[in-house]
């Protein structure tokens, strides 16, 4: 698998500001945080060595243990991946301790990984759960940056979320999620990601854990379209978006209109140069999904400001719940070229209730770049 590529697809990062906004929360109201507290069932949790207590303490290799750790980026960065044995840990004896050193290069995206590859079933909805800790709060940024996610291989698309810490209190992350595939092979991790201004960081982790939830009935399913408007046809040309279609701003100096002609509209986004981390433009349609459905996504983007000087873009594309702070799908869909691109996935619905089908453009991960991108043709349908 190109390792590389798992992570910058996800980056998240969807870190909108609405995470920015909701992070202090993320871990406390979820849905998906309501059985930390119960007992551990052995033979429905599927993470070997969930606690870290087998095993040498030390630096955590693929050779001395269940785990698979990674070092994705450049190659000139430290990385450390350890387990330890002392009074910090979270439960038991011991703890799995990430540090990422201030030489990482995020324009490399250099960061740290560790995790596990499982083979899932459909119509079974699973919850990952780990305990994490900001070990060093006072290195001088304001935030650590976690990433905890459920990567399906085949396709290539996350479930999962990020999250800024912000103390050095221990914090529950979580997530609900379905896998699309009979027998599909998961990566479930846990990574460590860079600032744009990198200092030396630790996170320590506990209790990393994948439970089967509850199996699910194959439903009855048709293939009517669910997103209103996704073709835009009902826009006026030059005007701001209008329902059913929501834009959600973190900065003015980015802007959104309707663009193309009146017989092909289409959305287009803009984002200048040197864009920080926290700004983003979100264009969103509420959906009412059904739990144990899988409904197929497909939506059309175009890079307009792509040059070969420039080796990638990332946009933003998934589904969200906001009732547990969770995203599926590609999450960060690179763009490599300056055509037209049909961007596809499957999502298993692990809750009834609303989503939002989403794209933004954001700053996290473009690193500086503008990007000026064109969106059309968005599809949501059931399907078996």
């Amino acid at each position: 698998m190109d390792s590389s590529s798992f992570e910058m697809c996800r980056v998240k990062k969807l870190v909108f500001f609405y995470i920015v906004l909701q992070c202090a929360l993320s871990c406390s109201q979820k849905i998906s945080d309501t059985k930390v507290n119960e007992p551990i069932k052995k033979d429905i949790f599927l993470i070997d060595d969930a606690g870290f207590e087998n095993g040498v303490v030390g630096p955590i290799t693929q050779k001395n243990s269940v785990w698979e750790v990674q070092r994705i980026g450049s190659s000139t960065f430290d990385f450390v991946i350890t387990r330890m044995e002392d009074s910090n840990a979270f439960a038991g004896k011991r703890y799995c301790s990430l540090l990422l050193p201030e030489n990482a290069d995020p324009s490399k995206f250099d960061h740290v990984t560790i995790g596990q590859r499982k083979k899932l079933q459909p119509y079974v909805i699973y919850e990952a759960r780990i305990n994490v800790k900001w070990n060093n709060p006072g290195n001088g940024n304001e935030t650590a940056i976690v990433s905890f996610w459920a990567q399906h291989q085949p396709d290539k698309t996350f479930a999962g979320k990020d999250v800024w810490l912000k103390n050095s209190d221990w914090t529950i992350i979580s997530f609900r999620f379905m896998a699309v595939k009979s027998d599909m092979p998961v990566f479930i991790y846990f990574s460590l990601l860079p600032h744009q201004k990198p200092k030396a960081t630790e996170i320590l982790i506990d209790e990393f854990h994948c439970e089967k939830i509850e199996d699910l009935p194959i439903p009855d399913s048709n293939s009517k379209e669910i997103i209103k408007d996704g073709d835009f046809e009902n826009q006026n040309i030059g005007s701001i978006v209008s329902l059913p279609w929501n834009l959600i701003y973190s900065n003015n100096n980015m802007n959104v209109s309707v663009s193309g002609d009146t017989q092909n509209k289409q959305i287009t986004m803009n984002m200048p140069a040197n864009t920080d981390n926290y700004t983003a433009i979100k264009l969103m349609q509420s959906v009412s999904l059904q739990k144990g459905v899988l409904y197929h996504v497909k939506a059309s983007l175009k890079w307009n400001n792509f040059s070969e000087n420039q080796t990638q873009g990332i946009v933003n594309l998934g589904i969200y719940h906001p009732e547990s702070n969770t995203w599926w799908g590609p999450i960060d869909y690179i763009l490599k070229n300056g055509e037209w691109n049909i961007a596809t996935f499957t999502h298993g619905a692990p809750f009834d209730g609303q989503f939002q089908l989403y794209v933004q453009v954001f700053g996290w991960g473009n690193f500086g770049k503008p990007m000026n991108v064109t969106f059309d043709n968005f599809s949501l349908k059931s399907s078996k």
